[in-house]
């Protein structure tokens, strides 16, 4: 599979399609630039990336949100 997000950004446009679904989804998936899955509780350095995707997951393992940075 090629890498996800390599026309735009930080993919942020392939991201969202992953939102509602479980974290489980994630395995696997290439993206062009740097990623990180943030989880409940989770400290995370205060850098902005422009380049990276975030994945946030929610207290049920679902992926609720995504954005760059």
């Amino acid at each position: 599979m090629p890498p996800l997000g390599s026309e735009e950004g930080c993919g942020l446009r392939d991201g969202a399609a992953f939102v509602g679904q479980p974290e489980s989804a994630l395995i696997g998936v290439e993206f062009s630039g740097p990623s990180r899955i943030i989880k409940p509780g989770q400290a995370v350095t205060q850098d902005f990336a422009p380049g990276r995707i975030n994945f946030e997951i929610d207290g049920a393992g679902t992926i609720s949100r995504t954005f760059c940075g």
